[in-house]
């Protein structure tokens, strides 16, 4: 594709691909059971695959998606047999003969996407694999997990090359260089590093986030070394190659007279090194730490924020079971109804508990509608096994077209109000 299309996974169990061009989505792909955690993009197939918390990893072509019409909308998917675990990572390069998985089995298990193949199992992670890249050519894979190590491997020898361990909590995130030399990994510590895969030494950390790293991207249209960055924040950051901040990192300490100690650039880990005395006098330790504990800790600063809005963090659903309290991240409390499908106030910095008890209702009515706010937003969805089963008088719904005797149907109107 030309960028003219967008695919999107998400916890509400779905797919969707976007004509980026009218902001639209154009289909909605309900194949999968559970949340949809990565994707992974073959550029020459014309293929993505997408793997979830079901255990399943599907194959999409993007040529019949994007032909998909109200009268054909038929699609045809391959699933790919054998994943027995849940899915957190995909990697495929842009030949599509080669597709990665990572999950909570602690394993990279390769398969080739043409004949639906498992190639090898790769072993060596101690916990979840959540993220995954693979060289264009795909004869070598990068991964991060939640067990604090970034590893390169070769899928020639089947094996781990090299580790990277500069991490303190989980690598949630990895992104590359167009030629696949320099690597970026973040996670749950916030921190950022630059791994140099040629030279074999753990990364150079690059900056501090305000959150933990969920993704990064490379700007490919910025002349200097930058990189997108999302967090567990709604905001979105761009941070750039800061020359004299470097300048300070090459810096070298001196100990002693008559030795040197050359600190190293990479970590923050305490060691200890022996220095040379005159002759006859016994060798002393000395204790060093890398220079990264006294340098700058940033390679990078931030040149661009995109604040993002709040998101809802809890939730209650009133005994009217027509509206919905909800507080968001910055303590703010708003009143939704549900009938109309609209916010119908906000109370501001109030107890949420407090405002529960205002409300409180004499009538019984059964519950009719279920509430997700996974997604930072207040979603309600709708059971046929229960969405129509709260009736009230029309005295006890606030509606322009309800006389007081007439008997309504909550979830029937929601519906309606919704068309």
């Amino acid at each position: 594709m030309d960028g003219s299309y967008i695919m999107s996974a998400a916890s509400d169990i779905t797919l969707k691909l976007w004509d980026s061009r009218r902001g639209a989505c154009t289909s909605t792909l309900r194949q999968q059971q559970d949340y949809i955690r990565c994707l992974a993009y073959s550029r020459h197939r014309e293929q993505v695959a997408s793997g979830s918390l079901d255990h399943s990893i599907y194959l999409w072509d993007l040529k019949t998606l994007t032909s998909l019409t109200s009268t054909n909308n038929k699609v045809t998917t391959t699933s790919l047999r054998g994943q027995k675990d849940s899915v957190y990572s995909l990697a495929m390069n842009e030949a599509g003969t080669v597709l990665v998985a990572g999950g909570t089995d602690k394993v990279l298990q390769v398969w080739d996407p043409r004949t639906d193949e498992k190639m090898m199992r790769l072993k060596g992670h101690t916990d979840n694999v959540r993220a995954l890249l693979l060289s264009p050519d795909g004869t070598t894979c990068v991964s991060g997990s939640s067990d604090g190590t970034v590893r390169l491997w070769s899928l020639g020898q089947q094996r781990c090359i090299e580790t990277f361990r500069m991490h303190e909590e989980g690598v949630w995130a990895l992104a590359a260089d167009e030629v696949f030399q320099t690597v970026y990994s973040g996670g749950r510590d916030k921190k950022v590093y630059a791994i140099e895969l040629n030279q074999g030494v753990d990364g150079s950390m690059l900056f501090v986030a305000d959150a933990p790293v969920l993704c990064l991207t490379p700007d490919l249209c910025d002349p200097q070394e930058s990189l997108w960055v999302a967090t567990t924040e709604s905001s979105i950051s761009k941070w750039t190659f800061d020359p004299e901040a470097c300048d300070d990192e090459e810096e070298e300490e001196e100990a002693g007279e008559e030795g040197e100690v050359r600190v190293g650039e990479r970590g923050g880990e305490e060691r200890e090194v022996e220095k040379e005395g005159e002759e006859g006098e016994e060798e002393e330790s000395v204790e060093v730490t890398d220079i990264d504990e006294y340098a700058p800790s940033c390679l990078m600063k931030r040149t661009v924020l995109i604040p993002g809005g709040p998101s809802i963090r809890e939730y209650r659903i009133l005994e009217d079971r027509q509206h919905v309290l909800t507080r968001d991240s910055n303590g703010h409390v708003q009143l939704w109804d549900i009938l109309h499908a609209v916010k119908a106030a906000g109370l501001g910095e109030v107890d949420l508990e407090e405002e529960v008890s205002r409300r409180k209702s004499p009538l019984y009515i059964p519950n009719w509608f279920s509430v997700e706010i996974k997604t930072g937003m207040l979603n309600i969805r709708l059971s046929e096994s229960d969405c129509f089963s709260a009736w009230v008088m029309g005295a006890n719904v606030k509606l322009d077209t309800a006389t007081p005797d007439l008997k309504l149907n909550l979830g029937a109107t929601a519906v309606e109000s919704s068309v």
